[in-house]
């Protein structure tokens, strides 16, 4: 049936004059997204942003939008959503793998992470950005082991780095 198609419809255009173009993208371009967050009970304090350079590009503000861990915190998908002005935006759907970790005091914990992401949609100028991704991540937990000490009360610091290609797709 595809193969009729491709025949037929150079046939229709030439008999009726109708335009048929395909959809088409942009060439892919290097993306960057970088950040270090500090999360506390909270959530993420001030600033919770990015900087991303690329097709998406500029400071970027974070908005989780969610979360899913499985048991052991080992595997998570999350969805974000990065924000550059009221009306220009990206979500992004990640799925990351934690390595265990090498430490040996539970009062203070470092991690890596390692995985993928997409962008799913965007709004304003981002509207038909398209991209993917790897994704690496590191950081320390405090104090979230009930054993610890509260002072300081429980915080991590993550750093993200997301790495891969963007480019808009137009109809």
């Amino acid at each position: 049936m595809i193969a009729r198609l491709g025949i037929l419809l150079p046939a229709l255009t030439l008999s009726f004059g109708l335009s048929v173009s395909p959809a088409s993208a942009s060439q892919p371009q290097d993306q960057t997204i970088t950040g270090t967050l500090h999360i506390d009970a909270n959530g993420c304090a001030n600033p919770c942003q990015f900087t991303a350079s690329g097709p998406f590009a500029g400071t970027a503000a974070l908005e989780n939008l969610e979360d899913r861990a499985n048991r052991g915190f080992s595997v998570s998908h999350d969805l974000f959503r990065l924000t550059t002005s009221a009306t220009d935006s990206i979500t992004i759907k990640t799925m990351t793998r934690t390595a265990p970790s090498t430490s040996t005091d539970p009062c203070r914990v470092d991690f890596q992470e390692q995985g993928t992401w997409e962008i799913v949609s965007g709004s304003g100028v981002y509207h038909d950005l398209q991209g993917e991704g790897t994704l690496h991540a590191y950081g320390l937990a405090v104090n979230h082991d009930p054993s610890c000490p509260r002072d300081p009360p429980p915080y991590s610091e993550v750093t993200y780095q997301l790495n891969g290609q963007a480019h808009y797709q137009t109809p």
